[in-house]
């Protein structure tokens, strides 16, 4: 049995009261122990309806959290009876009313909520003395659990403002949707576990996968009035698209990163450049697996627990032992795990373990890192391991049977996507929405449009993340260029968000922008020599002591006031862990690194370091910061230099310094061409992941690429150059596409045609699939038309579809009357005709696959066509037979719906065999049943 009603109301209003002092997050509030719900309100609202209001709306959530509570103690309430229960559920009230229960409480635990939990625990042991041992047991478990769920609710609740309450308490049904998702994942990690015979080990795995989520379900927004708050993942997640550089076409994997991860095994290595969300992607699998939550196409993955290693954290000493992940994980539970839970996971191989940042493990410790990663492989193979890294070309990590997928540089729609789901992110934090943050995002989506150049920039999500910030912080006005829009950020939070703010200064002589911005670029360039991702406070204390000197500071500002003002005031530090402090994102720290290193002369360790991948960010950031053309020419052919006479690998280099022409701001011609010379004798592309580099070039690369092209190379290279010139995308790189890969046969650079679409922006994208994609997308032969979307993978998006619907639609419209249509390929196909339609006016006969038009409809316009459905090989995996309804509803509709003539259809075989297998009935009227017609798009007119 569950919670008795009447334990169930006495824990409703501990709840609730604990909801109010922390919502209201106010001291008067707080220590006001013992005061009814109503009383606790009314310090706080003085308007006698919103108090009401108030109190109804918090009550409301209240129950709903005990009633979650109450279903966790079926076992507990066996030899509990209904006094016993209530006597608990009156007790456990009082605990929750303790300021411990506070945002001063919790900011005393570090903001932990299972410390808070703790806490609460030891401070009420002694009101147990009267209890029996399972009267006892039941209050520890509902203290827990009644403390543990009202903070995690308060999370989801937006920051009270007693000018924004009438707003609040309009949103009440979207926010007593949220307060329920919360509850149903609780109850659904719950139940992941509870098939384990032990409930103290189904217990304890319930509070670690909470307290997996509650950790990695945040991710960082930067900017003024946002700050480095974190905010809730699954607002702000972008799915983004994964591959595989083509190395057997029958292998290759591309699609978005769930279903190519669904595909990969179980042995993973994930590789991005610099902000390309890899640590972000990792923490949302973590959160998902914790929650039992997947996508379908990662259902393997289900009933497992994730398991995430941060091996910055490890940049001594050894790599961590299973039994110190929970540690690792969740310090808060450390000591509480059952013995050899760890190990019995990784045994069963329910176990997701995610090892996040390689490439943060410094040169001399990979050996020591592939020797710990291949052992812990080997011992557990049932386990998924999933890697993260930038791109190792430095060598040092070789992990066997681990398959490498690459994170794609995000195209229109993901960019699109992830604007507004920042807006929607920051929407969640504000009271009211003065400022229109949906116009907002709406407003930058314009204006990147209007401004291609800035676009093109905005390739991951960092960068993304940053333009989004700097848009509402600057009021619309954005920079231009890597250098504008790093200086604009380092700006942005090292001076101008406490100003705005009038935070004054705690050190005795206040420190200017350009003092503090030379204390951290300092400090990060000896992070980057030394190698590190973290250091301890008194490292950064003797870097900080070594820089002071040379600012010229009469009043030099004290150590301790200097560190508080660095790490709690300038938005670039944090403290993953006390004592010790990183900057918010590496990024930041190569881009300040970059500065110092160029300050100190320092091009030739610049050089000799720029294929390590450490080094490769810091090397493009130095050529954005070059002073002048003598330096960015000394640059270059020091480079160039190093790669002809060097050991190493030249091939990186040349790259490098073709992808910092398009960075350096001034440069001689004559230094120019010499690194033009050099990619033109050095070779072509043979991985996707090096598109980067070649296009970071622009249109300098765009003869380079045409020439390479011309000598005819394999489908393997053929993609890597379709997938430079499109990230180029100009119209000198569509003019070298249109000529030379338009009329391709092979799939492999298909794909890469098709994917190339989300890199062309605005106007272009209509003349890209006419020019390029047009003479195998569609072929029209006299009246008859035929369209072959089979390349275009399930996840192409829908403004990718619109964009060939368009495009074909203008060209079909310009042709004589097409009088037959045939589609080949089902993704999109209901899309495709919707925007065709209109097109075809004298159509009368349609070919297409049954699952093609499934989605959308044939409409009422295909009553006048004759209609042949075939069915795909994907079709044998439909097994419901509302499926089958749907086909049978619209061959019946193209039949009889339609007033006049009736149309003919017909079907292939297995096809009509599949309807009538599942539906049991025959189809109404007369139906053509052949394999011919069917057929006649792949053998009559495709061939």
């Amino acid at each position: 049995m569950g919670l008795a009603s009447t334990a169930i109301v006495t824990l409703s209003v501990g709840i609730t009261k604990a909801l109010i002092k922390l919502w209201l997050d106010d001291r008067t509030v707080a220590i006001a122990a013992g005061r009814s719900i109503a009383d606790l309100i009314g310090l706080k609202v003085k308007d006698a309806l919103k108090k009401k209001d108030t109190k109804r709306y918090l009550d409301q959530i209240g129950d709903d959290v005990a009633k979650s509570v109450s279903t966790l103690f079926e076992a507990e309430g066996i030899d509990v009876d209904e006094g016993g229960q209530e006597a608990v559920a009156r007790e456990v009230a009082i605990a929750l009313d303790d300021p411990l229960l506070s945002p001063q409480g919790m900011a005393e635990a570090n903001l932990d909520k299972d410390l808070v939990a703790q806490a609460l625990m030891r401070k009420y042991a002694g009101k147990k003395r009267s209890f029996s041992e399972p009267e006892s047991a039941m209050f520890d478990r509902m203290l827990m659990e009644a403390a543990q769920r009202t903070l995690r609710i308060v999370q989801v609740l937006p920051n009270f403002q007693v000018a924004a309450l009438g707003t609040i308490l309009s949103r009440q049904a979207d926010i007593h949707a949220d307060v329920r998702r919360v509850l149903a994942d609780i109850q659904r990690m719950w139940e992941a576990a509870e098939h384990n015979a032990d409930r103290r080990v189904a217990r304890f795995e319930t509070r670690y996968r909470q307290a997996i989520e509650d950790k990695l379900n945040r991710v960082q927004l930067f900017g003024i009035r946002t700050g480095t708050r974190s905010y809730p993942l699954n607002v702000a997640f972008v799915t983004l698209e994964a591959e595989q550089d083509v190395d057997h076409e029958e292998t290759h994997l591309e699609g978005s990163v769930h279903e190519v991860l669904g595909q990969a095994g179980n042995r993973v290595w994930v590789t991005g450049i610099a902000g390309a969300g890899k640590t972000t992607l990792l923490q949302w699998l973590a959160v998902q697996v914790a929650r039992d939550d997947l996508p379908e196409t990662l259902a393997d993955w289900s009933g497992r627990v994730p398991f995430f290693i941060r091996l910055r954290q490890f940049y001594e000493g050894d790599f961590p032992s299973p039994r110190t992940w929970v540690r690792a994980a969740v310090q808060a539970l450390d000591g509480s795990a059952p013995r050899h839970w760890v190990n019995d996971r990784l045994d069963d191989g329910r176990a997701v373990v995610l090892i996040d940042g390689i490439d943060e493990v410094v040169e001399g410790r990979r050996e020591a890192f592939r020797a710990w990663a291949e052992e812990l492989m080997a011992v557990y193979p049932k386990v998924i391991w999933v890697f993260s890294s930038r791109p190792l070309t430095d060598g040092g990590v070789e992990l066997t049977g681990v398959r490498e997928i690459a994170l794609r540089s995000m195209g229109q729609a993901q960019v699109r996507t992830f604007i507004e789901h920042w807006h929607a992110a920051v929407a969640e934090e504000v009271a009211s929405d003065e400022e229109g943050l949906a116009e907002l995002g709406e407003a930058l989506q314009t204006r990147l449009r209007d401004r291609p150049n800035l676009r093109r920039l905005i390739t991951n999500p960092l960068l993304c993340a940053m333009v989004c910030a700097l848009h509402r912080d600057r009021r619309k006005l954005l920079p231009d260029g890597r250098r504008g829009l790093y200086d604009a950020c380092t700006e942005m939070l090292l001076d101008l968000r406490d100003r705005q703010r009038e935070v004054p200064d705690a050190s005795a002589q206040p420190l200017s922008f350009n003092h503090k911005r030379a204390l951290l670029a300092e400090l990060a360039y000896y992070m980057l020599r030394n190698g590190l991702s973290v250091v301890p406070f008194e490292q950064m204390d003797t870097q900080f002591k070594r820089t002071l000197p040379r600012l010229g500071l009469s009043d030099p500002p004290d150590q301790d006031a200097l560190r508080r003002l660095m790490v709690e005031r300038s938005g670039m530090l944090r403290m993953p862990e006390p004592g010790r402090v990183d900057f918010v994102h590496k990024s930041f720290m190569e881009f300040l690194a970059a500065e110092a290193l160029l300050a100190a002369g320092d091009i030739g360790a610049l050089v000799d370091k720029a294929t390590e991948s450490g080094w490769r960010e810091v090397y493009l950031h130095a050529a954005s910061q070059t002073r002048g053309a003598a330096e960015a020419g000394g640059l270059v052919q020091a480079t160039l230099k190093r790669a002809k006479e060097g050991p190493g690998v030249p091939h990186q280099l040349i790259l490098l310094a073709f992808a910092a022409l398009h960075e350096i701001r001034q440069i001689e011609p004559a230094d120019r061409q010499c690194v033009v010379v050099a990619v033109d004798e050095l070779g072509q592309p043979e991985k996707l992941s090096e598109a980067e580099y070649w296009s970071a070039a622009g249109d300098l690369v765009v003869p380079v690429i045409a020439g390479i092209l011309d000598r005819r190379p394999s489908s393997r290279v053929v993609c890597a150059c379709v997938r430079v010139l499109a990230q180029v995308g100009s119209p000198a790189a569509l003019d070298v596409l249109s000529s030379r890969c338009s009329h391709e046969q092979r799939q492999a650079v298909r794909r890469a045609l098709i994917y190339g679409v989300e890199f062309i922006l605005g106007e272009q994208r209509t003349e890209y699939v006419l020019r390029v994609l047009g003479a195998w997308l569609c072929r029209i032969d006299g009246p008859r038309a035929s369209i072959d979307i089979s390349s275009c993978p399930p996840n192409i998006g829908v403004s990718i579809l619109d964009a060939l619907g368009k495009a074909l639609a203008e060209r079909l419209r310009r042709e004589a009357a097409i009088g037959e249509l045939f589609i080949a390929g089902s993704c999109g196909a209901g899309r495709l005709l919707q925007i065709l339609c209109k097109s075809l006016p004298a159509l009368r006969v349609l070919g297409v696959s049954i699952e093609g038009c499934m989605r959308h409809g044939l409409g009422p316009w295909l009553g006048r066509a004759e209609l042949i459905l075939w069915m795909d090989e994907s079709l044998d995996s439909w097994k419901a037979a509302d499926w089958m309804r749907v086909v049978r509803s619209q061959v019946q509709y193209a039949l009889h719906a339609i007033p006049g003539e009736r149309r003919r259809v017909s079907l292939d075989t297995r096809l009509w065999d599949r309807i009538s297998r599942h539906m049991g009935v025959s189809l109404l009227g007369s139906v053509q049943v052949t394999d011919t017609l069917a057929m006649r798009f792949k053998h009559e007119w495709w061939d």
